[in-house]
């Protein structure tokens, strides 16, 4: 009577280890994911507030025109990089967990 206990609860115990390895590889991604949050809204920041400096020292409306089309141009160039550059790393990091708990969930 005990064999069937014991081998329901290393069954358990076993998709407790992997949900728990999922949930870490999970949180780790987040963490990445929030890191490259920071960094790109303070490089926009950063690229923003020059632009305002720039801007204000202009002399004319022609070359606020210019400015202001530079930093738009180059505002757009850099989402659509960082769009880019954080898809292909997101779906790597989602197929670790989804990889750990499929195994499980077949069983």
């Amino acid at each position: 009577m005990m064999k069937p206990f014991e081998d329901f609860q290393k069954l358990g115990q076993g998709n407790v280890d992997t949900m728990m390895k999922a949930f870490g590889d999970w949180s780790k991604g987040w963490q990445a994911i929030a890191a490259e949050m920071t960094d790109y809204s303070k490089r926009s920041f950063e690229d923003s507030s020059h632009t305002l400096v720039k801007l204000m020292s202009a002399k004319s409306p022609e070359q606020v025109m210019e400015i202001q089309s530079a930093g738009d141009g180059s505002a757009a160039r850099r989402q659509l990089c960082q769009s880019i550059h954080r898809v292909e790393p997101a779906a790597l990091r989602w197929k670790s967990p989804l990889r750990a708990i499929t195994p499980a969930a077949s069983r």
